[in-house]
């Protein structure tokens, strides 16, 4: 099973956006301070859940939804994307993140993002 990573002329190294696409339908928006984080991140939970291990000691059921659907599909055998969408400034990533997730399903996409965290308005 494999993750595959488009770095798709982001700056890896910079604040971005991200979006996991699982057999070619958008699963899941997110952001980080560089492209390091999503592209070990979601690598590391599923070898871990892989191997029966918990999420980590402190918090063993701490898997999110996105990170059990990556699981079933890894296990289905279906094409699992992480793509870099754009770069944003630091300061406003979590807002450029909530306005991506509010686009995304505002056009009828299914998201796995929690949703108690986005505004949708």
């Amino acid at each position: 099973m494999e993750i595959v990573f488009q770095v798709n002329n982001v700056d890896p190294h910079s604040p971005l956006l991200y979006k996991i696409t699982i057999s070619g339908a958008i699963s899941y928006i997110g952001c980080a301070n560089s492209a390091r984080r999503p592209k070990s991140a979601y690598s590391r939970n599923l070898e871990r859940m892989l191997q029966g291990k918990p999420y980590r000691k402190s918090n063993p059921d701490g898997f999110r939804s996105v990170h059990r659907r990556i699981f079933e599909a890894a296990k289905a055998g279906e094409t699992i994307v992480i793509a870099l969408l754009r770069n944003v400034p630091r300061e406003s990533k979590f807002s450029e993140e909530q306005a991506e997730i509010l686009w995304h399903l505002k056009k009828g996409d299914k998201l796995l993002n929690d949703l108690r965290q986005t505004r949708i308005g």
